[in-house]
C-alpha cells in the first residue's frame, strides 16, 4: 500500500458552481427546458452528447445512463454513484473530464433512475452486464472506472474477475463504503443506510419523500431533502449537501419509488459476494479519501488498501488522503487528478 497526503484546496469552493453550470445547460438538450433530469432516455446515436440521457438495452435489462466530460474523447470511464443518489452525481467530474478529453458514462444500477429494477440480481451478477455495456458502448478494450462511495462496490466486483478480458485500465475509489460490521470502523454512512433497510417503514418512507419532492415539486419535502444532507455530510461538503443537484440527484434516486434503492442498500449491507484481496492487478486501483470525511471515514478507505489490519484489501493499491476535503468535496477539489489517475 502507497500512501501519499496532500493539501491542495484551490478551487473547493467552486466545484459545484462549475459543475452544476455545465450539466445544467448541458441537459435542455435532451430534456423539457428547465429540468435538471430527463424523464426518459434519448434516442441511441453513434455520437453521444455530453450532458444528454440514453439507455441501451443489455439481455432484456434496461440500462439508463448520462454523458459528462469530452464530446471527442480519447478515453472513457464509468461513473457508479454512492446512494441515495443517481447518475447525476457525476456532473461534479464534468469539467474536469472534458479538459483531460475523458467522456464519463454515469451509469443508473438497477432500480435507479433509468435502469429497470432487477429483483434478483447480485453484485457479481451484474458485472456481466457491465462488460457488456462497455461493448455495446464501443469502448473496445480500453476502459476505466470511477467508484464513489456506495458504488466502489461495483468498482470493485468488476475487478475481481473479468478485469482482464473486458479491458478494464485504472479504477479509482473516491470515499468508498463498507458496511460497520465489515470495516470494524463505526460510520455514519453505514448507520443511516443500514437503519434505512432493517427499518422497513422508515425506508420506505424516505424515498417517497425523496420522490415527491422532486417529481411532486412539494416545497416541503424540498427542504427537508436538502436539511437531511447538510446533516448527514461533513461541513466540508455544504455546497453540494445545500444545493438543487442533490435535490434532483436523490430524486433521481428514487424515481421507480423504493424498491430498487432498498435492494441495492441490501446488497451493499449483507455479505458481498466477492472478497478484495481477490481484486486482479491491484496496481491499477487508486483511493482517494478527505479526511474530513465522517460520512465514510479515513479507517473505512484503508480497509479497502493492501496492508490493513485485517489484511483484506485490495493488493498493490494506492491511497490519497486530503486532509481539507469531505466526502464530496474531494471529487472537486480532486477532479483533474482523479481523472489524470485513470487514463492508460
Amino acid at each position: 500500500m502507497k500512501i501519499s497526503h496532500s493539501s491542495k484546496t484551490e478551487n473547493r469552493r467552486n466545484f459545484l458552481k462549475r459543475g452544476a453550470a455545465a450539466f445544467g445547460a448541458a441537459s435542455t438538450a435532451c430534456a423539457a427546458p428547465g429540468l435538471l433530469f430527463a424523464d426518459g432516455g434519448a434516442p441511441q446515436q453513434s455520437d453521444r452528447q455530453p450532458g444528454c440521457d440514453y439507455t441501451v438495452d443489455i439481455d432484456g435489462n434496461q440500462y439508463g445512463y448520462r454523458v459528462f466530460g469530452s464530446a471527442e474523447p480519447d478515453h472513457h470511464a464509468f461513473y457508479f454513484h454512492g446512494m441515495p443518489v443517481s447518475r447525476l452525481d457525476a456532473c461534479i467530474l464534468h469539467q474536469a473530464a472534458a479538459t483531460h478529453k475523458v467522456q464519463i458514462i454515469s451509469v443508473d444500477r438497477p432500480g435507479i433512475g433509468l435502469s429497470c429494477y432487477q429483483p434478483d440480481r447480485t453484485i457479481l451478477g451484474t458485472v456481466e452486464d457491465f462488460h457488456e455495456l462497455a461493448k455495446v458502448l464501443g469502448f473496445g478494450d480500453s476502459y476505466s472506472i470511477i467508484g464513489h462511495s456506495f458504488g466502489c462496490m461495483s468498482a470493485c466486483a468488476i475487478g475481481t474477475n473479468v478485469l482482464s478480458k473486458c479491458g478494464l485500465k485504472k479504477v479509482a475509489l473516491v470515499a468508498p463504503f463498507a458496511p460497520n460490521w465489515m470495516t470494524g470502523v463505526p460510520s455514519r454512512a453505514g448507520e443511516f443506510l443500514r437503519r434505512l433497510v432493517c427499518d422497513g417503514a422508515f425506508g420506505r418512507n424516505v424515498f417517497r419523500l425523496i420522490r415527491s419532492g422532486t417529481h411532486d415539486g412539494l416545497p416541503t419535502s424540498r427542504m427537508l431533502i436538502r436539511l437531511a444532507a447538510v446533516n448527514l455530510l461533513p461541513d466540508a461538503d455544504r455546497e453540494y449537501a445545500d444545493s438543487e443537484l442533490t435535490v434532483q440527484s436523490m430524486g433521481q434516486c428514487a424515481t421507480q419509488g423504493p424498491h430498487g434503492p432498498l435492494r441495492e442498500l441490501q446488497l451493499g449491507l449483507c455479505d458481498w459476494d466477492f472478497k478484495l484481496e481477490d481484486v486482479q492487478q491491484g496496481d491499477r486501483f487508486k483511493i482517494w479519501q478527505g479526511e474530513r470525511d465522517d460520512f465514510t471515514p479515513t479507517d473505512v478507505a484503508c480497509f479497502f488498501a493492501e496492508g490493513n489490519d485485517c489484511d483484506a484489501g485490495i493488493p498493490g493499491s494506492e491511497i490519497c488522503f486530503s486532509p481539507c476535503d469531505g466526502h464530496y468535496s474531494i471529487l472537486g477539489t480532486y477532479g483533474n487528478e482523479i481523472i489524470q489517475s485513470i487514463k492508460p
